[in-house]
């Protein structure tokens, strides 16, 4: 479940990532939600639609270091988001986050990004988890020399 915010980190990420020396910025938000998950096993494994709704909370910080490199970090924490199941009625409480770290300068450029969803409900099998990892290593030639998505989702 990658958030459909990129374009805003993106934005915050460019207006950040301005200053220059050893600096850092840090910027807390609150994300405003509004979308629709499928939980597959919901439902006595019919599985079913949750809308989810809430504000996720966003950290984002920035440091440039003395040699020009920049390194960025974001955290997201969906503790703020719940959802309604469209078949059951069930109350779905989001939890986990995502955190996204990129380091470049010097001889590489590293981006790794860690997915940790979990959206829970009453009942047997109405939860689901998401994990993502994915990281790329691209050398000072723009040639990747690492390169890995792993992703599993599961219901529990």
């Amino acid at each position: 479940m990658k958030p459909k915010f990129f374009p805003l980190i993106s934005a915050i990420i460019a207006l950040l990532s301005s200053s220059t020396g050893n600096s850092e910025v840090i910027t807390q938000i609150e994300i405003p939600l509004a979308t629709t998950v499928t939980v597959p096993c919901a439902a006595g494994g019919a599985g079913e639609i949750v809308d989810l709704t809430g504000e996720v909370h966003a950290v984002f910080s920035v440091t440039v270091d003395a040699n020009g490199g920049v390194h960025i970090a974001t955290h997201f924490n969906n503790a703020g988001v719940n959802g309604i199941g469209l078949t059951t009625g069930n109350k779905y409480q989001a939890s986990g986050g995502d955190y996204f770290v990129s380091n470049s300068g010097g001889t590489a450029n590293e981006l790794t990004f860690v997915n940790n969803f979990l959206l829970v409900a009453p009942g047997s099998g109405n939860n689901l988890r998401v994990h993502e990892l994915a990281h790329v290593t691209v050398n000072a030639n723009g040639e990747i020399t690492a390169e890995t998505d792993n992703i599993t989702v599961d219901c529990g």
